[in-house]
């Protein structure tokens, strides 16, 4: 209350409510009361493309872009008791599987978006594909990387105010072993090579002591000829990319899935 003359009389309700005023004569305003908050608000991240090879082929696939990262590490979020905000947290996405062709591609999907109040962040792009048919990295939050010879998708898509993540690297036009690009993470972008070098993610200490930092949100390393093993998933909660399968001779590879989002509110006392 700020009017001078005012006759102001509250009582304290409880933990839940505070204090409510039961008399506020000479005044018709009443200061809101509000609590602010930190968040950090990560989307789940895109799956990586998996790998079909044949006898003397081997084609180099992308990994997954990370999924968006929003945070705010100020108390600037400010929340009213009793007003419902919608929480969504983003699954990863799909890996891809190592069997090309248009009914059945080598890449996998992307990570769906993680919300909160009016926080969105973009789920991450999936790996692109050298394979039947071509593929370039997927935008996203993060992008996904290209397969061998293609671009890696945009960061950041939808734009948001602060950057939520990185492009995706673009894949090897050839060579041996060819390298596809690596998934976009929150901190780099991601490249090629060698390996397919993913984009590196942020450590976040939102959750203060006596819990260590974590690192969320990096990208999914791109595929190689060399040698042969399924892509590493991401982790749960990480919104980290899923890598790209890696293959030598005949035989196939799958990618890995995206990890899910997570969202993480705390108020400060």
């Amino acid at each position: 209350y700020d009017t001078a003359g005012a006759t102001v009389k509250i009582v304290y309700s409880g933990a839940t409510q505070g204090w409510l005023p039961q008399l506020d004569k000479g005044t018709e305003l009443e200061t809101p009361q509000t609590y602010n908050l930190q968040y950090m608000v990560v989307a789940g991240g895109g799956g990586g493309s998996g790998m079909k090879t044949g006898t003397g082929v081997s084609v180099a696939e992308g990994g997954g872009g990370a999924g968006g990262l929003r945070t705010v590490a100020t108390k600037s979020f400010s929340v009213n008791p009793g007003t419902t905000y919608p929480i969504t947290v983003g699954g990863g996405g799909t890996a891809g599987v190592g069997a090309c062709g248009p009914s059945n591609p080598t890449y996998g999907t992307a990570g769906a978006n993680s919300v909160f109040s009016t926080i969105t962040s973009a789920g991450g792009g999936f790996g692109g594909s050298g394979s039947n048919p071509p593929q370039a990295g997927d935008p996203g939050g993060s992008g996904g990387g290209g397969g061998r010879g293609l671009a890696g998708g945009t960061g950041n898509t939808p734009p948001s105010p602060c950057t939520q993540g990185n492009d995706g690297g673009t894949g090897d036009p050839g060579g041996s072993p060819s390298n596809g690009g690596g998934g976009g993470g929150h901190t780099s972008a991601g490249s090629a090579g060698p390996g397919g070098c993913a984009g590196a993610g942020t450590v976040n200490g939102i959750r203060g002591v006596p819990f260590a930092p974590v690192t969320y949100a990096a990208g999914g390393a791109g595929g190689t000829a060399s040698p042969g093993n399924p892509g590493t998933a991401g982790p749960c909660n990480s919104g980290n990319g899923g890598g790209a399968g890696k293959a030598t001779g005949p035989g196939d590879s799958t990618g890995g899935a995206g990890g899910s989002g997570i969202i993480i509110i705390r108020r400060l006392t």
